[in-house]
């Protein structure tokens, strides 16, 4: 964890111990603009049971980003673990989340600023 500059961009990269999510945010140094932002959970992203519905993670992402536009919801595999990937715009930012498709915990979290 720490900064780092390289290529006319600056990384931060730092863990919460009160969320338990670590932050990967990259800067445009030239403008200081937040460019995009990984969090990252401590739960693993995927589960073998599937229990949520495409609208309950739907009303998840709404919870989280009410102001969600193009929601588009799949289920993907990694390995014999399946999880949700919802894939959103905001006015602001490009977002795709990594959703676990027993508990609906965000596992994952990419905001790709305009």
């Amino acid at each position: 964890y720490g900064i780092e500059e390289k290529e006319g961009k600056i990384e931060l990269n730092f863990y919460d111990g009160n969320t338990l999510l670590s932050y990967e945010v990259e800067v445009i140094a030239a403008t200081n603009k937040v460019k995009e932002i990984e969090i990252k959970g401590s739960n693993l992203p995927g589960s073998t049971r599937i229990t949520k519905t495409e609208a309950e993670i739907r009303s998840i992402v709404l919870g989280e980003y009410p102001d969600a536009q193009n929601i588009r919801i799949e289920v993907e595999t990694d390995g014999n673990l399946r999880y949700y990937e919802a894939e959103f715009t905001t006015p602001k930012y490009k977002a795709e989340l990594k959703i676990n498709p027993h508990t609906g915990a965000i596992c994952k979290r990419e905001l790709k600023y305009f």
